[in-house]
């Protein structure tokens, strides 16, 4: 289906065309479809859509063998995640000396959806035996897909990166800094969800005093959530809250700095500094 702009956003004495693509598949019919349509602004602001061009192509057509380097890179350090949980109680994999093997196995968990992505995008998805009464639209688009699989190939590099600082663990400065993080992993995981918390709780009161307003990031929770959490930063504009609501704004804010900035974080910082000295020890 073919979308026309609103509205030209070109000036009344220019014309221009812009070309579109899309490609589509149908994983029933094993076909897949590049679409090329054109569409010309006029100085009027008029949009007159051309005939579009379909080119049809068989679906799907065979992986490059890279196609298969995640998988076996998810097996490998899968063998060997599960080789050191054999020799390590739990607990202290997990917690005392695991904080890298987190990493780890969320690496092979990204590792492997980018495989599934891949062979998806790619074209070696097999055929989905939906029954026929449940197919509400088979074609697929492979930008959506591709964006997706851009995500997970991102998250799944990160932590081969944060990966390799286990190969750190015969450095003394740098082994004493890993240890007071995995020392530290459970206390700060908690103290993060209090922040959270108090975060939300936060978020809540600035959405309902000021959704009203003009004042744009508080229209929703989610917005007033990711707002709460600029603050943190001193990306909030004061000013509109202070004149929004002279009294309830400066007031709402001053308690918020207080609480979640200074007292949540110099809390962490103890917390950090306690692990320290125990690793230190």
């Amino acid at each position: 289906m073919i979308r026309r702009p609103p509205r030209s956003t070109l000036s009344s004495s220019s014309a221009a065309s812009d070309v579109y693509k899309r490609q589509v598949v149908n994983t029933f019919e094993e076909v897949q479809a590049f679409a090329f349509y054109t569409i010309e602004l006029m100085p009027s602001g008029e949009v007159k859509p051309m005939d579009p061009r379909v080119i049809l192509a068989h679906y799907p057509y065979p992986s490059p063998p890279d196609a298969w380097f995640p998988l076996i890179l998810g097996l490998y350090i899968l063998c060997e995640e599960l080789q050191d949980m054999t020799m390590e109680h739990c607990k202290d994999y997990f917690v005392q000396t695991g904080w890298l093997n987190l990493f780890d196995w969320l690496a092979v968990s990204t590792l492997y959806m980018v495989w599934v992505f891949d062979i998806l995008y790619i074209g070696c998805m097999p055929e989905l035996n939906i029954p026929a009464g449940l197919r509400i639209d088979t074609f697929w688009t492979l930008a959506l897909v591709q964006t997706d699989w851009q995500g997970l190939l991102g998250v799944a590099c990160f932590c081969m990166i944060i990966r390799g600082l286990k190969f750190t663990k015969n450095v003394p400065v740098v082994c004493h800094i890993g240890n007071t993080f995995s020392h530290a992993l459970v206390p700060v995981g908690l103290l993060l969800v209090v922040v959270f918390v108090l975060l939300l709780a936060f978020a809540v009161v600035f959405q309902i005093k000021f959704s009203v307003s003009q004042m744009d990031q508080f229209n929703s929770l989610g917005l007033s959530v990711f707002t709460v959490f600029r603050g943190l930063l001193g990306d909030m504009d004061v000013g509109a809250l202070y004149e929004a609501a002279p009294i309830f704004g400066p007031l709402f804010f001053c308690t918020y700095v207080t609480v979640v900035l200074f007292v949540a974080f110099t809390i962490l910082i103890a917390l950090i500094c306690d692990c320290l000295l125990y690793t230190s020890d």
